[in-house]
Formats: C-alpha cells, structure tokens, sequence
C-alpha cells in the first residue's frame, strides 16, 4: 500500500469511528428524553467508548441519566469530569453545573452546600437565560442563612420564570425563608376519596400524621386499629390524620376505607405524585408534621421488636402541642 492510499485508509477510519461515535450518542440522548435513565446510561457509556473517553457530552449525559436513576453522587462527579474535558458552549456549560450542584446536595456528603454554591454561581455565569440555576443558588444562600442573598435570587429567577417550574416553591421560600433550612412539608391541594377540596393549609396550627400506605401492604393494613385509637386520642382541633393511599386503583382503596371505618382524611395517589413529592420510598411510611409544617419525625416500614402504636405515641409524645392541658 502507497503512502498516500495508507493515510487515505487512516481518514476513513476516522471518519467512521466519529460516525459511529455520533450516532450512539444521538441514540443517547433520544433514551435520555424517553426517560428510559438506564438505557440512556448504557447508550451514553457506549458513545464515550467510541470516543476513547474523551467526550464531555457523553459524561453530561451520564450525569443526568444518573440523576434520574437516583445516583447524585455519581451524577456529581460525572458532571465535574464533563466540566474537565470542556464542553462545546456556555449552555451546555450551566447545565452541567447544574446537575453537579444539584447531585452535591442530594448526595449530602460534607460542605455539600458550599460546593453548591459555586456550581449555581458557575451555572448562572456560563448563561444568564438558565433561570432555574438562579432558583437553585438563591435556595443553597437561603440554607446557609444568608437570606437578603438568596431572596434576591429567587426574586431574579420569578423575573424570568413567574409560572410554571418551581416558581411556586421559590414563592413559598420568599415568604418564609426558614423553609430553606428546616424540612417543611410540601404544601399540595388535591381531592379526598369522597370528593371534597383538601389543601394542608388548612391543617396549620394542628399536628398532622401523614400515613402512606396501600391495601396490598400487610403492615399497613395492621396499622389501622392504632390509627383509629390516635384519632380518638386526641382532640381533631389538635390533631389530624392524613392517609395517602398509592394503589393503582381507587377501587379496593374504597372498600377497605369503608369496610374498617376508617373516617379521618383519605387521599388517592394513583399517579404516586405525592409520593414522589414526599420522598416515599417504603410503605407504611409517616411523617409528623407540626403546627408551623415542619416535618419533625419520620418512621419507616415495621420493627419486631416494637409496635406500631407504641411508636407512633412517642413520635406524638415529644410535641409540646399535644401534651395534656
């Protein structure tokens, strides 16, 4: 083979591998858009195999397909790693800013919030337009205290964005930046099993037991005798139970309400967004929400060695507003 036809093969295989590399990550990215996270991941590994690793597209769309598989840390650090190699603009940039920032704080691990910090800081430098970036610093300025910096943020991000998004949210931490920094329950609306408006700002002032449960959980269908004992317990001017059933159907939810009296406010989840909204993961989950909305305890699955009731009485117990007059 000549010189010239050797450097000529040389090109094509270039032009192929680039090809190949191309089309994995367009394949990428249309899983990424389906929401299929762990497809996407694979696709994503595979278009950076291509590209002998050495594409910072593909990290960026490892972090966010990590993102939805529940992986911040992973997310996080792919992100970084996007950032290192460079990307092709500032857009791009802010969006991977973003989901590190995002990844460090749901990670949790040490000085989460201060890496944050400078991961908004970075996304809102890289493009003004990404609003959300400005919701996000203006919510780590708030958890660190440093309101009159974050309600300015927040006030930028509703200039860009006043519908639509967390727009609501950035509302909510307006009003009250406290929320920021202790965990207060997602304010929500919705329907009751038998019709009726329900908003959980109308329960401020009480304490509120929510119960996420399903008819085909055997604990939670245990649990029931306990509940219907803390509801007579103690006075409805106080206290409030909320159940929030996530069965598919609404059905089997209404018989089993009706067949053991259980009167106290009942909510059909079907599409699991309230679940979703609480971070719900295991079933019986209850969260103890007190007068102001702060959710103060949390109690997951079933324990041998301790009841139900005797759990949930002490959860009860260590509010001062249920103390005995």
């Amino acid at each position: 083979m000549t010189r010239w036809a050797w450097a000529a093969a040389l090109s094509l295989t270039a032009v192929s591998t680039a090809a190949a590399g191309e089309r994995a990550l367009e394949k990428a990215h249309r899983l990424l858009a389906e929401q299929r996270y762990a497809d996407a991941l694979k696709a994503y590994k595979s278009a950076r195999s291509e590209s002998d690793g050495r594409c910072g597209l593909c990290l960026l769309g490892m972090a966010e397909a990590q993102m939805g598989l529940g992986k911040p840390g992973d997310a996080a650090r792919n992100a970084g790693e996007a950032l290192a190699l460079g990307l092709d603009n500032g857009a791009l940039v802010s969006r991977a800013e973003s989901v590190r920032g995002i990844g460090l704080l749901k990670a949790g691990k040490p000085d989460a919030v201060e890496q944050a910090e400078t991961a908004f800081r970075g996304a809102v430098a890289a493009d003004a337009t990404n609003v959300r970036a400005r919701f996000n610093l203006g919510y780590v300025l708030l958890r660190q205290g440093r309101d009159e910096e974050g309600l300015a943020e927040l006030r930028q991000y509703l200039a860009g964005e006043p519908t639509g998004g967390p727009s609501d949210q950035a509302r909510w931490l307006i009003e009250n930046p406290r929320r920021a920094r202790e965990r207060f329950a997602p304010v929500f609306e919705t329907r009751t099993l038998s019709g009726e408006a329900f908003s959980l700002k109308d329960l401020q002032g009480r304490v509120v037991l929510l119960d996420f449960w399903a008819t085909w959980c055997g604990p939670c269908r245990d649990a029931i005798p306990e509940l219907k004992e803390l509801a007579r317990r103690y006075p409805p001017e106080r206290f409030a139970i909320v159940s929030i059933s996530v069965d598919d159907e609404v059905g089997p939810v209404r018989a089993f309400v009706a067949k053991h009296g259980a009167t106290w406010t009942q909510i059909h989840d079907a599409e699991g967004a309230l679940q979703q909204r609480f971070g719900v993961e295991v079933l019986p989950s209850y969260l103890l929400l007190d007068g102001e909305g702060v959710i103060r305890k949390e109690l997951t699955g079933t324990d041998d060695q301790r009841s139900l009731g005797s759990r949930l009485r002490e959860m009860l117990g260590s509010l001062p507003q249920l103390a005995a007059p």
